[in-house]
């Protein structure tokens, strides 16, 4: 996904450049990219590796749930790291949120600690990439469009999945079975 994401948006950057103003602009230098966009990247694969790997052990249905907490957690590093002010009604509507999944862990019949603390820390860590690219996006240095966004991050998202997908391919896929798949993956 990420590997079509980096050919596509390098193809649309050459072919309709207009499309992406500010890779046009070419304002990103090393120090930019590092500092300001690699942590996107590295976040939103440590987000999609995570979360893949709670498939493994809990259920489609609780991973939902489990998710359905993204926005209280995304509120509070939002609150921690002084982009948002706290609210105690929002307090509250956090509590009844995170109180819910709560409630859906005791009821869930298959629950799995390592699956849940998989997602959790994928939630967690998709947040801090949602607050870095808000933060991104309001700065008054670079500003970066969505295409032009992802132009910058999906490499380094990419190369950050690869180093884990090629630690357990071996276990994880059979690779003698491939072929086996052509008449269907074509």
């Amino acid at each position: 996904h990420m590997f079509l994401a980096v050919v596509f948006t390098n193809l649309i950057r050459f072919v309709a450049p207009q499309l992406m103003p500010a890779a046009a602009k070419n304002q990103v230098t090393l120090r930019v990219y590092m500092k300001n966009i690699a942590p996107v990247g590295v976040c939103l694969a440590g987000s999609l590796v995570l979360s893949n790997f709670a498939y493994v052990y809990i259920s489609v249905g609780y991973i939902q749930m489990v998710k359905s907490c993204t926005s209280s957690i995304v509120y509070m590093v939002a609150v921690v790291v002084g982009q948002e002010v706290f609210s105690p009604s929002c307090g509250l509507s956090l509590l009844l949120i995170c109180g819910g999944v709560a409630a859906a862990s005791f009821g869930e019949r298959d629950f799995n600690v390592i699956g849940f603390g998989l997602q959790v820390t994928a939630t967690c860590v998709e947040a801090v990439r949602l607050i870095i690219l808000r933060a991104l996006v309001s700065s008054n240095g670079i500003k970066l469009d969505a295409m032009s966004g992802l132009y910058y991050y999906a490499p380094t998202c990419f190369v950050a999945i690869l180093a884990p997908f090629l630690l357990h391919a071996e276990k994880a896929i059979p690779w003698h079975k491939l072929w086996a798949l052509h008449p269907v993956l074509l």
